[in-house]
């Protein structure tokens, strides 16, 4: 198993990490899941005993450890269905493969975690409810391991047995401060004075040695100092007691431009951040930048992962209250903007890279006529992952600061790759935001209310995808959008069809293709005219197929193909032709239908899109199997079994049956 990384210089805990190997052993005897509470005073270790327990058991387990993350930075409760998601992907579920509701996602996590052997760590659970839906239904070998400040005795009754976890012993603190300070000598009447100050807490004592590795000199006014707030430091509220040590490092150990750096890269939005977004903020190069952020991560205010650096989000609460005491809100608004601004741009300019579709927005406009270098494919989707969570926290960040612009435009740069990974949550939270923000702007509302209902569509949510389309409907005919006016119409189309309404779904389709016909080159450009009829054509293939009419099917393919070609950097709309091509040339009895199929399954393929790649397994797995090749269809439904279990998809039950036919 692979674990987290350790908490070095680890002390103590030894008897609460034996209680825990041992009801381990108990619970496997008995063939049950393993369920432990570990809790304690904030600050004083539990998570370190978790992380601690994981190496000391790790040959127990196949699984890597898998850390799902109870509380978000303000204290309040994670949602449920972001925690599922974690637990999803820790068990090897792509993050783009995630099932849209919580419902779904539950449930894949009771497929996927069956009979499987890993340890799973809720770390800081603000409620019982939270844990109890999580705990493995049908997994004895697996591990479920709960960390908190206090014992909730709401667990105990579903099978938690608790283990406290208390401050350290003095002989332990001093072990610990002694080797975090590397070799800095200090008086040990100092040293014992300045561990009893923290009270047993080993984050009070590891932050007290960081302030003094290589300073000893300045040990007899950090004790001035302590002695002052010895009261603060030891109350129960460690945000209290951190506020104290950061205070510290921030007066005595920072230079001018350490505290600008503290104080302002707190502002940026999300969770982490990288150099260039670092160096943005602070306006500063990439080499000067990277120096201020080793000393911010030395004096344990940053903790640096991969290349990217996060606060602890106490420390950020508090460099966010000091930046607006002593920046002023003006200044910190205005670089929260700036930094909005700036992941618009790099994202309107990446999602450019992806898909050639129309978007609404003053920015836009403006790279209508962008001359600069183009973004690869790979590059696109390498940024979508790395900053997609920032991305989505600048929209509401944006219109809390009164920057609509930003927070409107912003989701329509975030749509496709919302879209084509499957990330149902941050797709409906953004437009929402957006929409709010959008309120009087015709074309925004068009536009955002049009990839709302996609969502929505995605999601199963019919009605609701219909109300979204009628309001972009009503908008785009409003301001005479043709553009907005034909999308419309088609994803009316598709709401229709989606209730099985083929012979309406086609009449929208035929409006949007009347549309189109009807437009001037200035209302819609040739590429947009073309690609929205290659769209219209594979939504008619589509119906076509529903209705048993697979020569119809087979013509509107082909012709959505033409547009969709082997060098279009539209791939996924290139494999989902193939994919209709491929089913109606086998239901027309052709020997060439696999032909298609088996490219759609290597397009997904290198798209990392495994749950239409078990599809599409799926689907040539029947076309071998009708043309006498049993074993090629063994083959690809055995595939597409892996890849639905995997993501814990319940098609995988039918997979099976298909597997027992051969």
């Amino acid at each position: 198993m692979a674990a987290m990384p350790r908490t070095p210089g680890f002390r103590d805990r030894y008897d609460v990490l034996a209680d825990m190997s041992r009801q381990l052993r108990e619970c496997r005897a008995r063939g049950e899941t393993c369920r432990i509470l570990l809790h304690g005073v904030a600050g004083v270790g539990t998570s370190s005993v978790a992380r601690e327990f994981a190496e000391l058991e790790k040959g127990s387990f196949e699984r890597a450890l898998i850390w799902v993350q109870a509380q978000r930075p303000d204290g309040s409760a994670a949602p449920f269905e972001e925690m599922l998601g974690t637990a999803l992907t820790g068990l090897g579920v792509p993050d783009g493969e995630l099932p849209a509701s919580a419902a779904a996602r539950l449930d894949a996590y009771h497929r996927r975690s069956r009979d499987e052997e890993f340890l799973l760590v809720v770390d800081g659970f603000v409620n019982a409810d939270q844990v109890g839906a999580l705990v493995p239904a049908d997994a004895p070998r697996a591990a479920f391991v709960v960390t908190g400040r206090a014992l909730d005795r709401e667990l105990l009754p579903r099978g938690f047995r608790d283990h406290a976890v208390e401050q350290l012993p003095h002989a332990e603190a001093r072990e610990l401060f002694l080797h975090d300070l590397a070799g800095t000598e200090i008086d040990g009447d100092a040293v014992d004075e300045l561990v009893r100050l923290c009270g047993g807490f080993p984050h009070l004592v590891r932050t007290l040695a960081a302030l003094l590795v290589g300073r000893p000199q300045d040990v007899d006014w950090l004790l001035d100092e302590l002695r002052e707030s010895v009261a603060t430091l030891l109350e129960l509220d460690f945000g209290g007691k951190m506020r104290g040590f950061v205070q510290l490092a921030y007066e005595r150990s920072m230079s001018p431009e350490e505290r600008i750096a503290y104080r302002r890269l707190a502002l940026l939005p999300g969770d982490d951040f990288g150099i260039e977004y670092a160096a943005f903020a602070l306006e500063r190069d990439a080499k000067s930048t990277r120096r201020l952020l080793r000393t911010l991560t030395d004096l344990h205010l940053l903790v640096e992962s991969g290349g990217r650096y996060r606060y602890y989000d106490i420390v950020r609460a508090e460099a966010r209250e000091r930046a607006r005491q002593e920046d002023g809100a003006e200044l910190c608004d205005k670089l929260v903007v700036r930094v909005c601004e700036k992941y618009l741009e790099e994202a309107a300019l990446h999602d450019r890279a992806l898909a050639d579709r129309w978007r609404v927005g003053p920015l836009f406009e403006r790279l209508r006529t962008h001359t600069g270098p183009a973004k690869t494919r790979e590059q696109a989707l390498a940024w979508f992952k790395a900053e997609l969570a920032n991305a989505v926290a600048c929209v509401s960040a944006a219109k809390d600061r009164g920057a609509l612009q930003v927070a409107t435009q912003l989701p329509v740069a975030l749509f496709k790759y919302l879209h084509y990974h499957g990330h149902h949550a941050w797709w409906l939270s953004t437009h929402e935001i957006a929409l709010e923000a959008a309120e009087g702007d015709d074309a925004a509302v068009m536009q955002l209310c049009s990839q709302r209902g996609s969502a929505h569509l995605a999601m199963g949510n019919v009605a609701w995808a219909k109300r979204d389309f009628e309001v972009s409907r009503e908008k785009a005919l409003a301001i005479d959008h043709p553009l907005g006016t034909q999308s419309a119409y088609e994803w009316c189309g598709k709401a229709e069809a989606r209730a099985g309404r083929t012979e309406s779904a086609r009449e929208w389709y035929r409006r949007s293709w009347e549309v189109l016909e009807r437009a001037s080159e200035d209302e819609i450009p040739p590429e947009q005219r073309e690609r929205a009829f290659a769209l219209l054509r594979l939504q008619y293939a589509r119906s076509w197929l529903h209705d048993e009419e697979p020569a119809n099917a087979r013509l509107d393919a082909e012709k959505a193909l033409e547009h969709f070609h082997a060098d279009s950097k539209e791939r996924e709309n290139r494999a989902k032709c193939l994919l209709v091509l491929g089913e109606a040339w086998d239901r027309l009895g052709s020997a060439s239908a696999t032909t298609p199929l088996r490219e759609a399954v290597d397009l997904f393929d290198r798209e990392g899109a495994l749950r239409l790649q078990a599809e599409a397994l799926v689907k040539l797995g029947k076309a071998t199997g009708r043309r006498g090749d049993g074993e090629s269809a063994r083959n690809c439904f055995g595939r597409a079994l892996a890849l639905f279990d995997m993501l814990g998809d319940p098609r995988a039950d039918d997979v099976r049956k298909l597997l027992d036919a051969q």
